[in-house]
């Protein structure tokens, strides 16, 4: 098993991960995407990591207010008035959804217990009354 990797800097929050793996033994990666047989059992895979918030000037989103921001044990978000039942995902810088928070109609605020929540950057993002909301979180 071997290996040859390269990272370019295509922005300054995006980048494009590739690699070139040759893995006789069959072991499987932890690289969400779909390799590229290349010949001998090679295979090559592409990823492109990028912030979601920055860098797209044609999207906007509106935000939400969160506090704290950074936060410890727990986050409020607060809620715009006049919804229906919402939800609002957790996102991890790999862009899985690690929790959905749902909140009930005309309900202001939601709390997040992010005490358990490893230390990092994440992502929410809810559609509430055809607005998309996006913003980003970090947890201490």
């Amino acid at each position: 098993y071997h290996e040859k990797n390269a990272v370019k800097r295509i922005g300054e929050r995006d980048f494009m991960i590739a690699g070139i793996i040759h893995d006789t033994d069959n072991h499987t990666g932890d690289v969400d995407c779909e390799p590229y047989p290349i010949n001998n059992g090679k295979s090559a895979w592409v990823y492109r990591l990028y912030d979601p918030l920055d860098g797209v000037n044609s999207l906007s989103y509106a935000s939400l207010k969160t506090y704290p921001n950074p936060a410890n044990n727990q986050l409020f978000i607060d809620l715009p008035e006049h919804h229906n039942k919402v939800e609002i995902e957790i996102i991890d810088v790999f862009g899985h959804a690690i929790k959905k928070i749902n909140a009930l109609a005309q309900q202001t605020q939601v709390l997040w217990d992010c005490s358990k929540t490893a230390t990092g950057v994440y992502f929410y993002q809810s559609e509430i009354n055809g607005v998309v909301y996006r913003g980003k979180i970090v947890v201490q």
